[in-house]
């Protein structure tokens, strides 16, 4: 048997006491709790006490280490014993990936930040925050520089620095790590393939005076940035091409056209990318080959393995091939694939029904009803119905058991980790709950007034400075689109309105409310 020393005992019981402290440390973190002042300050999440002296006027939770803080109308960043990293100077910081930060001062550049609440432009300071707590600026000089792409949902990004001498593009790797660069000199009149991807040149025009710019290029994704071609006299868009992370163009010359019902149409997603020409649709592999041609009329992006394509007036599933699961039809309503199921509306008999991945029916709903949530989540579906103005959500598990029933007013998607945001009332400012997925049953006893999402981003978490999105019948489907695969809780806190106050509550009902 191995003799435990003095000196190891000491050892133990020294290593005993640091992993208690930094668990404690853990389940102690500051969260911002509202004042009867109507100020903000942190308290420890375990002991639900004071622990940071300072007040501020608006507060974001702490993540990665660090906390946006308001005071006299500007934001700052705060470490975790409440020391200023950045001073309280700027109108807008966004996080832009872990520890690292854009920030402006310029009232211009905030307002767009404002209105363009999911996107990363133009900031006069961008810096990493490193484990020292130092604050590492990069591209900030020359006026600062523009974040062509987001760098939160990948690992490589674009950005973009001008000054009288020069136009330079660089690709990074997170979070600053240089890949390729291009210069043009001003003075150099010589144009390149990237001189006619991407134009440089800016104007304002007369009517709105906003900036304008000759191209677009998308996040960088699966091994792809998606680059949008305008036209330079009416700045349509002309086409579409795929740029490398050393600007090396898929396509080349021979562009696709512009997909515009969706966005992320286009972008690369197991190796495919959905492209458009001659007004039909099909998909490219990352070798830029047509790996299913182009002759549907419309055509959906691959969920599961199977995408929807409408091919002479008839809709139907068809796999990577091409090839479809069942025979299309015209009466045909199709949702995309989900947990191994799909939707079928068949108009021609009056039927909806579940199918699985082989095509086969598993099970149907009721002929009359009303729904904008017809996909799976969780394992539940929730099927609408309205009755002389009385609403009820059936939910439906996998197999088509009805598990319970809902009556309020209004019930969203279920969230990824397992939430629906209901509502009572969606003419007033009242009535607004989370329900479980599991039983339905409310979280909250007590409802609130507005409830906003903190985040739905889907791959990482990021806080901005701006207000939060509020959750209601009339926000963007886009918002409930993004709760389908991502979180309606940040770190286990939700932010809600009650009585006219804004404060943070913990999923398990705590109120951070003095």
């Amino acid at each position: 048997m191995q003799k435990v020393t003095k000196q190891s005992l000491g050892l133990i019981t020294l290593l005993t006491l640091l992993l208690g402290y930094f668990n404690l440390s853990a389940q102690n973190e500051p969260v911002p709790m509202l004042l009867k002042n109507g100020r903000f300050a942190f308290v420890g999440r375990k002991t639900k006490t004071r622990i940071l002296e300072q007040e501020f006027d608006d507060a974001r939770p702490f993540h990665h280490g660090f906390a946006f803080v308001k005071t006299r109308s500007k934001w700052g960043i705060i470490e975790l014993q409440g020391n200023f990293v950045l001073a309280p100077k700027s109108l807008f910081i966004t996080e832009l990936s872990k520890k690292i930060y854009g920030a402006t001062e310029n009232e211009r550049d905030a307002e767009d930040n404002f209105w363009e609440k999911s996107k990363d432009y133009t900031f006069e300071k961008s810096f990493l925050i490193n484990e020292k707590n130092e604050v590492i600026n990069f591209c900030n000089e020359d006026n600062g520089c523009e974040f062509i792409t987001n760098m939160y949902d990948s690992d490589f990004y674009m950005i973009h620095k001008e000054n009288d001498k020069f136009d330079k593009y660089t690709i990074l790797k997170k979070p600053m790590f240089l890949v390729s660069e291009i210069v043009k000199s001003k003075e150099d009149a010589a144009e390149s393939f990237f001189d006619n991807l991407i134009k440089t040149s800016k104007y304002y025009t007369d009517s709105q005076k906003s900036k304008v710019e000759k191209f677009g290029i998308s996040n960088f994704n699966n091994g792809f940035f998606k680059v949008y071609l305008k036209n330079e006299n009416e700045l349509s868009v002309e086409g579409i091409d795929y740029m490398s992370i050393t600007f090396k163009p898929l396509i080349g010359e021979k562009y696709y056209e512009y997909i515009e019902s969706n966005l992320e149409n286009g972008d690369f997603k197991d190796s495919l990318a959905l492209v458009k020409k001659n007004e039909k649709y099909g998909f490219i592999n990352s070798k830029g080959v047509e790996v299913v041609p182009t002759k549907y009329d419309d055509l959906g992006s691959f969920h599961e393995g199977f995408a929807i394509a409408k091919l002479n007036g008839a809709i139907g599933y068809i796999n990577k091939k091409g090839e479809f699961l069942f025979k299309p039809s015209e009466n045909f309503e199709l949702t995309n694939f989900q947990e191994g199921r799909a939707i079928v509306e068949n108009k021609e008999n009056d039927s909806v029904y579940a199918i699985n991945t082989k095509g086969e029916k598993v099970f149907s709903f009721p002929h009359k009803f009303y729904s904008e949530h017809l996909q799976f989540s969780n394992g539940k579906i929730i099927f609408d119905t309205q009755n002389d103005k009385i609403f009820n959500h059936f939910v439906y598990d996998l197999s088509g058991n009805i598990v319970y029933k809902l009556k309020d007013e209004y019930v969203s998607k279920f969230s990824k980790d397992g939430f629906a945001f209901v509502s009572s009332d969606n003419y007033s400012d009242k009535g607004k709950n989370l329900i479980n997925h599991s039983n339905g049953q409310k979280l909250y006893t007590s409802d609130f007034d507005k409830i906003f999402s903190i985040s739905t981003d889907s791959k990482e978490l990021k806080l901005n400075t701006n207000e939060f999105e509020e959750l209601n019948s009339t926000t963007n489907e886009s918002v409930y689109d993004a709760i389908l695969n991502s979180n309606l809780f940040w770190n286990n806190l939700l932010f809600v309105q009650r009585s006219g106050f804004k404060f943070y509550v913990e999923k398990d009902g705590f109120e951070y409310v003095e």
